[in-house]
């Protein structure tokens, strides 16, 4: 089920990618999300994205996560006994606001520019990304974002996560984030409506987009 209804109305994709917390590289936040050489690989025609039947159970030990059918195998990427990233598409979504804080220190120096006014310095920043969507509980984006969350600490699970969009425009927002704060409301049988804040590890990029239309709302 990709709830197409759902991911039309919003107007965004959102990509993740289980990523163990002795792969992450701060260094190699770019490329942003496109079929090859770029943060998130989505293949050509999204031949790398799993589908939203595709198969997950918890491992063995916490930093495991197995995926397949056939012969399930361990899908966290660690850049040593796993060298392939799984790309997962979390269909559903109603809402993935990006959020940003800047930590600043103030200083007065009574001059006669500042006017007594404090000057503040930014010193230090923090981003997020707060989810919320409806899905079916077996759709493995889902999935996975519950294990992401469960295991986040005894297993040092992160994600690489990439939100393009809306419909017509190339922009694409990425970058590692751990999931927290996870809930659910059982709406009706199968379904599922949730929330979850994916906590920024480290920077986040932005690729503009720079072909949009001639008005200011992107229309040509």
């Amino acid at each position: 089920m990709a709830c197409a209804n759902y991911a039309v109305g919003f107007g965004y994709r959102l990509f993740l990618v289980p990523v163990s917390g002795c792969a992450l590289d701060l260094s190699a936040i770019d490329g942003g999300i496109a079929a090859s050489a770029a943060f998130i690989n989505l293949g050509v025609s999204d031949a790398n994205v799993v589908a939203s039947t595709y198969q997950l159970v918890e491992g063995t030990t916490a930093d495991d996560i197995q995926g397949g059918v056939s012969a399930p195998a361990n899908i966290v990427f660690d850049d040593d006994a796993v060298t392939t990233e799984t790309v997962f598409e979390l269909f559903g979504l109603s809402a993935a606001t990006l959020e940003t804080d800047t930590g600043t220190e103030s200083a007065a120096t009574y001059d006669l520019l500042s006017a007594g006014f404090d000057q503040n310095v930014p010193i230090s920043q923090s981003w997020s990304m707060s989810l919320e969507g409806v899905i079916k509980n077996t759709d493995a984006g889902y999935k996975l974002l519950r294990l992401l969350n469960k295991n986040a600490v005894s297993g040092g699970l992160y994600a690489k996560i990439g939100r393009l969009g809306p419909t017509g425009t190339t922009e694409a927002i990425y970058g590692y984030v751990s999931v927290n704060g996870f809930s659910e409301a059982n709406a009706a049988k199968t379904l599922v409506k949730w929330s979850a804040t994916a906590q920024g590890y480290g920077p986040f990029n932005i690729t503009l987009d720079n072909a949009g239309g001639t008005e200011a709302d992107g229309t040509v």
